[in-house]
C-alpha cells in the first residue's frame, strides 16, 4: 500500500470512527479531529504532487510533438543543415557564434534553435547572459530538448538565479512564480521537477 492510499484509508476510517461517535466534546474525539484535518491535508499535497509528476512525465512526449512540428515549417534538408549547426555549436559552446547567428538569421523557428541559443546564453555572464535568456523566454519558449526539457522554462529559471546572485531578489522571486504558474510541471535533464532544484541549481549553473 502506497503512502497516498494508506493516508485515504485512515480518513475514511477515522472519519467513520467520529461518525459512530458524536460526542465531540470526548478529548479523544477532539484528537481525532485534528489528525483528520492533518491527513487530509497531507493527502491533497499527495494528490497534488501526484498530479504534477504525472504531467512531468508527460514532456518527453511535448519535445517529441514540438520537435515534429519543424517538420511543416522547415524541409529535411533543412532540418539536416539545423541538426549540423547545433552539432558543430556543441562541440564548442562559448565559440558557438557563427552557428548561433546563422540558426538564428536562418531557422528562428526551429525548434532546435531555441535549444542552441539556452546553451549558447548559459556560456556568458552579466547583461549579455540576462538579455538572451530574456529573448530566449519571449521568441523560444516552446523548445524543447529531445529529453523533454522545456527551453523557457530552463531559461526562466537561468534567469531567476542569475537576478539573484546579481542582487535582485524581487525579480528573481517574479520569475519563480512565472515559472510556478505557468511551467510546474517543467524538468529538468534528469527527469525531476525544476523546481525542486531551485537551491542546488543556484551554485550548480554557469
Amino acid at each position: 500500500m502506497n503512502k497516498r492510499t494508506f493516508i485515504s484509508t485512515v480518513v475514511l476510517l477515522s472519519s467513520a470512527i467520529l461518525y459512530a461517535h458524536p460526542n465531540t466534546e470526548d478529548p479523544r474525539i477532539q484528537q481525532l479531529e485534528t489528525r483528520i484535518r492533518t491527513l487530509e491535508t497531507q493527502l491533497q499535497t499527495l494528490l497534488q504532487t501526484h498530479a504534477t509528476q504525472q504531467k512531468a512525465q508527460q514532456e518527453p512526449s511535448r519535445a517529441f510533438q514540438r520537435a515534429l512540428a519543424d517538420a511543416d515549417r522547415y524541409t529535411r534538408t533543412q532540418l539536416n543543415i539545423i541538426e549540423k549547426l547545433y552539432a558543430q555549436a556543441q562541440q564548442d559552446w562559448p565559440n558557438a557564434e557563427p552557428q548561433i547567428n546563422t540558426l538564428l538569421t536562418t531557422y528562428p523557428h526551429a525548434n532546435r534553435t531555441g535549444c542552441a541559443l539556452l546553451r549558447f546564453a548559459l556560456q556568458h555572464k552579466g547583461d549579455a547572459k540576462q538579455e538572451r535568456l530574456i529573448h530566449i523566454i519571449k521568441h523560444h519558449h516552446d523548445a524543447y530538448f529531445p529529453d523533454g526539457v522545456n527551453v523557457g522554462a530552463f531559461a526562466q529559471l537561468s534567469l531567476a538565479l542569475h537576478y539573484q546572485k546579481n542582487g535582485n531578489p524581487r525579480k528573481a522571486t517574479e520569475q519563480i512564480d512565472t515559472l510556478k504558474q505557468q511551467h510546474p510541471h517543467a524538468i529538468d535533464h534528469r527527469g525531476q521537477l525544476l523546481l525542486q532544484h531551485y537551491e542546488s541549481l543556484q551554485s550548480a549553473l554557469p
